[in-house]
Order: structure tokens, then sequence, then C-alpha cells
């Protein structure tokens, strides 16, 4: 009965971690959208660079910013937190590579098929 108990207070203490962590993502997440959305406003108005490079170099700042914090406040706990940061940073891009890739893809469609940018 004991060893119930404990297994019980492991899976709570496994949940309540996992939405903490979710939590945090989501909560990063929406504040380097933000932060993606004032860099695109910055280099809209500021800029001499052509439309989809300011857009690669935004993503590229809100990926990197994104890995930063989650790396540091999300991650912190988990095993494969003991990678090297490098590693770590390069399995992040590498899951970001393919939204940022499709989200790169259709803003530059859509820029140059209304000439209106974001």
């Amino acid at each position: 009965m004991q060893s119930l108990s404990r297994l019980l207070h492991g899976r709570r203490q496994l949940l309540t971690n996992e939405l903490a962590r979710g939590l945090w993502f989501l909560g990063i997440g929406g504040t380097v959208a933000l932060f993606n959305l004032t860099l695109v406003w910055l280099f809209s108005h500021q800029h001499t660079l052509p439309y989809v490079a300011y857009i690669v170099i935004v993503t590229e700042c809100s990926i990197l910013a994104s890995f930063c914090l989650n790396d540091r406040l999300t991650f912190r706990s988990l095993a494969i937190h003991r990678a090297s940061w490098i590693a770590r940073c390069l399995r992040f891009h590498s899951v970001g590579a393919f939204g940022a890739l499709f989200t790169i893809g259709l803003s530059a469609t859509i820029f140059h098929l209304t000439h209106w940018a974001p």
C-alpha cells in the first residue's frame, strides 16, 4: 500500500512538473512572438534590406531568443540539459527550422503577391 502511495505521489509530481514546463514554454513562446513582431515592424519601417532578407534575420533572432529562454527556464531540469550548449541549440534549431521555412515561404509569397509587408 505504501509503494502505491509513493507511486501515485511520484506520478502527481511528474504531472505537476510537466504542467509547469508547458506553461513556461507557452509563456516564452508568446513573449518571443511579440519580440518577433516588434523586430518585423522595426525592420519594415527602418530598413534598407529586402523583405525576405530581414524576415530571415528576424526569424533567426526569434529562434535564438526562444532557445536561450527555454533552455534556461523550461528545460533546465531535464536530463537532455546535460548535452553541450551547441548540441542543444542545434537540436532546437532542427525542430524550429521546419516551422521557420514554412513561415518565411508563406510570408514571402503573400508579400510578393500583395506587396504588403506586415
